[in-house]
């Protein structure tokens, strides 16, 4: 991949986080009632669009760079060489760090979308949502602690020149904590995808075209990225890049898309319910406030609706999405 393209890319990436930022921020705003969890799942894509803005930005300031080198004519080994100092690597280590909460928080704002309607689940659901919160905490928690002592300190992710006796240690070319990390990614992911279909096959009777479209967009994208993180496992062992062997930039630039197609898929993916809840609440502005029971129309938020429900519970359901998005 020639690198203005992959610079075109990154800052395509920007622009797409901020937008999925604005829009949730914008949903908040235009409620009558916010919640905590509202703010919770607000702020929480507002920090996931934060870390990819920062990663992007990282490798868009490397693409200048690189093009800069490429006008003064200096050739691959050269470009190679002015990218190997402890800055670059040292960036470069931020941002994959920062690409762990882009990864990570989008989940927390989509377990925030469908806590309202917790009561509605039948017990299997609840208890699946139990074990995803339980999962999304642990692997985010066990992805950080690679990242932070897998080389310890730190500092060695960028120490191009150890002391002798001791090892040279750089996390972002090391074939295992690229595969712990990944791995623990895709674990909650799968957790947390698998939420919206067990909800949706909760669902008595027929499923509206409504239904199927949203959980199948949130699953489509949820597998893209699912398959990028599969992409940076393989790709980190068969291109030889964790054993010491030097990239062409091409190559290189190929395993950063990667990075951004997992990041932005995972973005676009865990913000569908409240894009969603945002473009009702445009359309219906003038629905009742509470109607006591659950309609079929409210039914379908979320891409998925709540299922069968004892009377009370439909009740307080209603209420839920009357006062705010749900």
């Amino acid at each position: 991949m020639k690198t203005e393209t992959m610079l075109g890319l990154m800052i395509l990436g920007i622009i797409i986080s901020v937008v999925l930022a604005g829009l949730r921020i914008l949903l908040l705003i235009r409620q009558d009632f916010r919640s905590k969890l509202d703010l919770i799942g607000t702020i929480s894509m507002g920090i996931a669009a934060a870390f990819a803005v920062f990663s992007f930005a990282i490798w868009c300031d490397q693409a200048v760079q690189i093009l800069q080198w490429t006008a003064k004519g200096y050739d691959e080994y050269q470009i190679r060489q002015g990218l190997s100092n402890p800055t670059t690597f040292k960036n470069i280590f931020a941002g994959d760090f920062a690409t762990l909460g882009a990864l990570w928080f989008p989940k927390v704002a989509f377990l925030a979308a469908y806590s309202p309607a917790y009561r509605a689940f039948e017990k299997k659901l609840r208890l699946l949502f139990h074990i995803t919160i339980a999962v999304t905490i642990l692997t985010f928690v066990g992805s950080i602690a690679t990242f932070v002592f897998y080389c310890f300190p730190v500092s060695r992710n960028w120490d191009l020149t150890p002391p002798k006796g001791t090892e040279m240690c750089i996390i972002v070319v090391i074939w295992n904590p690229i595969f712990i990390a990944c791995l623990l990614n895709i674990i909650s992911d799968i957790f947390v995808l698998a939420v919206p279909v067990v909800a949706l096959l909760q669902i008595p009777g027929p499923k509206s075209r409504t239904q199927r479209f949203g959980v199948g967009a949130i699953i489509g994208l949820g597998i893209l990225s699912i398959g990028m993180s599969f992409y940076r496992m393989l790709g980190a062992k068969l291109d030889g890049y964790t054993n010491g062997k030097l990239l062409p930039i091409g190559e290189r630039n190929w395993h950063i898309i990667g990075n951004l197609i997992m990041v932005v898929s995972s973005l676009i993916a865990f913000s569908l319910p409240s894009l969603r809840a945002l473009v009702r609440k445009r359309l219906k502005n003038n629905r009742s406030r509470f109607t006591g029971t659950v309609s079929s129309e409210d039914q379908q938020h979320l891409g998925i609706g709540l299922g069968r429900a004892e009377s009370w519970k439909a009740a307080n359901l209603a209420r839920i999405q009357s006062s705010s998005r749900f």
